[in-house]
């Protein structure tokens, strides 16, 4: 596919390399920009920004990363292109940093978890070192460093070369978001019916929903059918050793949504069920089972609040966090 990023003022770059896009099911579930990734120890961290070189840093587990960068540390010396900062290396919790935001890309390198682990080893060996671009030829022996040098030079240490030599002696951030040995990662999405319309009626729906990838839950969605106040007034997600469950607080704030006491993972391929009690006139999927970009979902039964009993009103809802 072709992989294109925007930077903090709208601008984009498009590169036409091949960029394969993995699944991730196991490791530390981050949230980056409103968006869910399952990272390993290594895994990369790349945005562009209002420069054309972007910026990346190394996830180092628990939801931190290292990086070089100048704003790491106020404290400079010299004049560009060899300005130095000061303690420029440092570990940093993800939420609320720079990377922080829906631009950023995260990419593993396909080698095994020891080398990983002993690539972050190496950068937090570094921590509390400069930030300088010079000289950039990377790995040069010295203790200052820029973001992508610190990342090159992390790996290199394990045998693995990432990213290419490019002009004027760099090795550029992208350049190693490109490498054959690089993978982009997706992230993980919710489960999601779609929207549908009338007819419609509150009641008490029951069903299973099987997910076709895994599923990081904090709340749930309830599409209203149009001029109304359809919604979840409760749910309840479980299988045979847990349950989840949330209650509606009223129409106040984002009512359209309900939160689980704590986020939940369903499992890809595995069968959860449901029970949702609506509100109003919440929009409905008048079929047994829906099939979905998600998985699946069936209705085991609906009875609405008049005490009628149907088999085929799925109400249309988003899991998500």
């Amino acid at each position: 596919m072709n992989l294109t990023v925007t930077d903090d003022a709208g601008a984009t770059n498009t590169t036409s390399k091949e960029v394969a896009v993995i699944p991730a099911e196991t490791g530390n579930y981050t949230e980056i920009g409103g968006k869910i990734y399952c990272l390993v120890k290594g895994d990369l961290l790349f945005y562009f920004d209002v420069s054309f070189t972007g910026h990346c840093g190394m996830y180092s587990g628990n939801g931190k990363f290292v990086d070089a960068h100048p704003d790491n540390n106020q404290t400079g010396q010299g004049s560009f292109p060899c300005f130095r900062t000061i303690n420029a290396v440092n570990e940093s919790e993800i939420k609320g940093s720079r990377f922080d935001k829906s631009t950023t890309s995260c990419y593993r390198v396909n080698t095994t978890q020891a080398k990983r682990d002993a690539a972050v080893e190496w950068a937090k060996g570094e921590i509390g070192k400069n930030y300088s671009l010079c000289p950039p030829t990377p790995c040069d022996a010295g203790d200052e460093w820029y973001c992508s040098e610190l990342v090159y030079c992390a790996y290199n240490e394990t045998n693995i070369t990432l990213g290419e030599i490019g002009p004027f002696g760099y090795v550029w951030p992208e350049s190693i978001t490109l490498d054959s040995d690089v993978q982009l990662l997706s992230p993980i999405g919710g489960f999601d019916t779609g929207s549908s319309t009338y007819p419609s009626i509150m009641g008490k729906h029951t069903g299973t929903i099987k997910p076709n990838h895994t599923v990081i839950a904090t709340k749930l969605y309830t599409y209203p059918c149009k001029g109304t106040g359809g919604h979840t007034e409760y749910a309840e997600i479980r299988n045979a050793t847990w349950n989840a469950t949330a209650t509606w607080k009223g129409y106040v704030g984002d009512w359209h949504n309900i939160s689980f006491s704590e986020p939940f993972t369903l499992v890809a391929n595995k069968t959860y069920n449901y029970t949702i009690k609506t509100g109003s006139y919440p929009q409905i999927r008048h079929t047994p089972e829906l099939p979905t970009a998600n998985g699946w979902i069936n209705c085991t039964t609906f009875t609405d609040v008049n005490g009628m009993v149907y088999y085929d009103w799925i109400p249309a809802i988003k899991l998500w966090s």
